[in-house]
């Protein structure tokens, strides 16, 4: 016996059901929109800092063990499940923002952070092109011809990308090495860009049309302070800044060559910030204001009617 088209089965008013459906996500989808005159209140604020902060918890729980029965996997086992998270979480505590840094210590934690960061964008968008692409070569929408190729000896992958400008960008990672990467930019006006990065260490160099080329090399020495290298475009061209837990930074910058010795300057530059020193007068009059802020000549008082009282700016000779 058949069954008409309006019975139960598969095909039972498909398109009908299928329409309401969709107003009703779509009406869901605006009650759930706040509008500039909507705002959460302090309750839905509340509610969703507690369940973010719970899902940080939760990812940081399963890297560390203490989340389930976790606790007992070995410390192999979540370098497999995180590739290069030691490297990383290096890399993140010693780059963050420190709150007495100095305008040179403030620049290279930014400067090595993003190049670090860089290094493994560059990384992980190679291995998704060669995973999805396979070997060989290919032409995308946008006019990209790309080159997937793997060296059999040492199992190297590399993806060289070629823009319709003549711009050529080549990326080489060993999978086995999971921080490593190696990628070069040439442009079609002979310019070009170098970036490597090994675990916590990585570079980037850049060759004008002149042929000479500057670089900026960035690692964590012992203590794990960061530390930028720049040399170049000039043979004695060489600086070497370390910045301290404190916020101070080190600096030793190659002066010249004597008997094929680098000479060098060492220089320290202070916090950006740092609590100020007591005054070093003990009978210095109690100010009507903090110590460290001394007064000037636009006070709105008469210094005449407070015997004894003057600036800390003064000449106490």
């Amino acid at each position: 016996m058949a069954i008409s088209s309006n019975s139960v089965g598969s095909n039972y008013h498909q398109a009908d059901i299928r329409q309401p459906r969709r107003l009703d996500t779509e009406q869901k989808i605006r009650e759930a929109t706040l509008t500039s005159a909507q705002q959460l209140s302090p309750a839905e604020v509340q509610a969703h800092q507690t369940f973010y902060n719970k899902a940080v918890d939760d990812v940081d729980g399963v890297r560390n063990g203490s989340v389930g029965n976790c606790i007992g996997m070995g410390p192999d086992v979540w370098d497999r499940l995180f590739p290069g998270r030691n490297d990383d979480k290096r890399v993140e505590d010693a780059t963050a923002p420190h709150l007495f840094d100095n305008g040179q210590a403030r620049d290279l934690r930014s400067e090595y952070q993003r190049t670090y960061r860089e290094a493994r964008r560059e990384r992980a968008r190679a291995e998704r092109e060669a995973q999805k692409l396979g070997p060989g070569n290919h032409v995308l929408s946008n006019g990209d011809r790309v080159n997937v190729s793997e060296d059999p000896a040492t199992g190297k992958k590399t993806v060289t990308t070629t823009k319709p400008d003549g711009t050529t960008k080549t990326v080489t990672f060993d999978s086995n090495k999971p921080n490593s990467v190696d990628v070069r930019t040439t442009s079609p006006d002979g310019t070009s860009t170098e970036l490597h990065q090994d675990g916590t260490s990585v570079s980037r160099a850049s060759t004008g049309v002149d042929g000479k080329t500057t670089s900026d090399a960035y690692s964590l020495d012992l203590n794990g302070n960061p530390v930028r290298e720049t040399t170049g475009p000039g043979e004695e061209d060489y600086q070497r800044t370390t910045a301290r837990e404190d916020g101070s930074t080190d600096t030793r910058t190659e002066i010249y060559e004597e008997n094929g010795q680098p000479v060098y300057e060492d220089r320290r530059q202070p916090p950006g910030w740092h609590f100020p020193d007591p005054p070093v007068d003990p009978f210095h009059p109690i100010l009507p204001q903090p110590w460290w802020r001394a007064r000037s000549a636009d006070d709105d008082f008469d210094r005449g009617t407070i015997k004894g009282l003057r600036p800390l700016n003064a000449d106490l000779n």
